[in-house]
């Protein structure tokens, strides 16, 4: 009896590894000593819609995927910290569009890609626009599939910034593969490496 609960249990992490794949770290999590939960809850985030690497495969849905993901990575910190104001993606995009900031945002953006760091002035200005102090910013390095297997790997770095203080406070790395058994082995390596740096973020920034 007891081979067959042993037996049984590791049949499940099997299978749990197998269809939700497995995301580990590239490298520690990097906290700004200043930062702290009381700074980000009272300042407020924005989540910026995904920022895309040159190793990100050309397929379509992707777009969608890092919507989807962006949102859900919302819900999540809304769900752990209901008192801290979190805008999605979506809202960043409507909110930046009515300021007429999109094309600001669009190079703040470009720059970001090439150099690694945010322009002071359009990420106060932005800032300003949005109510917020802090930035999230997923960065999907790359998205492609395991070579002779039916198997996607995401690498996705998110990072908080502060726009006040104009350096980033927060960052985390994450590798994610996800087989295509039961659904889109990108949409599902995006979703939990999204999710993976989710919970990451909330435990480090809020700690109990």
């Amino acid at each position: 009896m007891l081979r067959k609960y042993v037996f049984f249990g590791i049949f499940t992490v099997v299978m749990v590894t197998i269809l939700n794949g497995c995301s580990f770290y590239f490298q520690k999590p990097f906290v700004d000593p200043g930062l702290s939960g009381d700074k980000v809850t009272s300042g407020g985030l924005a989540v910026f819609p995904f920022i895309m690497g040159d190793a990100v495969v050309t397929a379509s849905g992707i777009e969608a995927y890092c919507r989807s993901a962006g949102q859900e990575m919302t819900d999540r910190i809304r769900k752990k910290q209901p008192n801290v104001k979190v805008l999605s993606p979506a809202e960043v995009s409507s909110m930046l569009n009515n300021a007429d900031l999109v094309s600001d945002y669009s190079k703040m953006a470009e720059d970001y890609k090439k150099v690694g760091i945010l322009n002071t002035n359009i990420a106060g200005k932005i800032a300003d626009a949005l109510g917020v102090k802090y930035f999230i910013i997923n960065n999907l390095h790359s998205l492609y599939n395991e070579v002779g297997k039916k198997e996607a790997i995401a690498i996705l770095t998110t990072q908080i910034w502060s726009a006040e203080e104009n350096h980033m406070v927060f960052e985390c790395t994450k590798k994610q593969s996800a087989s295509g058994i039961l659904s889109a082995p990108f949409e599902k390596a995006v979703r939990f490496a999204a999710l993976s740096s989710t919970a990451t973020l909330t435990s480090k920034v809020w700690k109990k």
